[in-house]
């Protein structure tokens, strides 16, 4: 069995191995993952909804694309669903989203839960997006009520002033990158 103890001020993970069950890279990616996305789970939780208080939540793969489009500077974490996306075009969307983020040093973090993500923004309202058809009750750019697959795709806008819990969640985010592509969080339920 390998024990891991994570020092997150320093950034280094310490292993000891006490007897043996599995390869050192199979036991030690094991448990540092779900280590890492717990704690991750939680510092994002709060960090969202510090930033729902204060109004930095963007919703929504068209809103979210549009306003990385616009000023990618003022973007502090953008997170996507893991779970439950079975559509090939809102695949294509996370793909490109993706690159985008690598490509402008944004971080990008996968929601393995994305109820426990809906229910934490589900009182939120969003700007519709534009659509084609004229006779809706609706019209674009008015005000609805946040849906489940709205919140596939969010970003989290920098704040004002970076309290220490965003600076903690980013720091967590930048020691998860060294090991895993693709950072990962579990929110609580």
């Amino acid at each position: 069995m390998i024990n891991i103890a994570l020092d997150r001020y320093q950034n280094r993970v310490f292993c000891s191995r006490n007897s043996y069950k599995m390869t050192l890279g199979e036991e030690n990616t094991c448990r540092m993952n779900t280590s890492y996305e717990c704690e991750a789970g939680t510092l994002l939780r709060e960090v969202i909804l510090r930033a729902k208080l204060q109004n930095r939540i963007t919703c929504g793969v068209y809103h979210v694309a549009s306003k990385l489009n616009m000023n990618s500077k003022s973007v502090m974490m953008c997170l996507h669903a893991d779970d439950g996306v079975a559509d090939d075009v809102l695949r294509m969307h996370f793909a490109l989203m993706k690159a985008y983020c690598w490509e402008n040093t944004i971080p990008l973090m996968k929601v393995c839960n994305h109820g426990a993500l809906y229910e934490l923004l589900k009182d939120m309202e969003v700007q519709r997006e534009p659509d084609e058809k004229e006779d809706d009750e609706y019209g674009a750019g008015d005000s609805v009520a946040v849906a489940s697959e709205d919140t596939v795709c969010i970003l989290i806008q920098v704040p004002d002033h970076m309290s220490e819990l965003e600076n903690d969640l980013l720091r967590h985010h930048q020691s998860m990158a060294q090991f895993t592509a693709s950072p990962k969080a579990r929110l609580a339920t």
